[in-house]
């Protein structure tokens, strides 16, 4: 599993802190975080937590 996905999982404030400034830095992309996403095999909870991190960090940087 990737270091940002793992972020995005785990979804402390620091942890989309740190993948907010590397969307903003350029050094990561969208396409592929969600792809992480889709394809890693998870728990309802760790998906619906996954899931709604994505969807607030897509939604605050203006990603679709």
């Amino acid at each position: 599993m990737r270091l940002s996905f793992l972020k995005l999982l785990v979804g402390r404030p620091k942890d989309l802190d740190l993948l907010r400034a590397l969307f903003k830095m350029g050094l990561l992309d969208a396409i592929r975080l969600r792809r992480h996403y889709q394809e890693t095999p998870l728990g309802e909870c760790e998906a619906s937590r996954a899931g709604r991190n994505l969807t607030q960090l897509f939604r605050e940087l203006n990603i679709s």
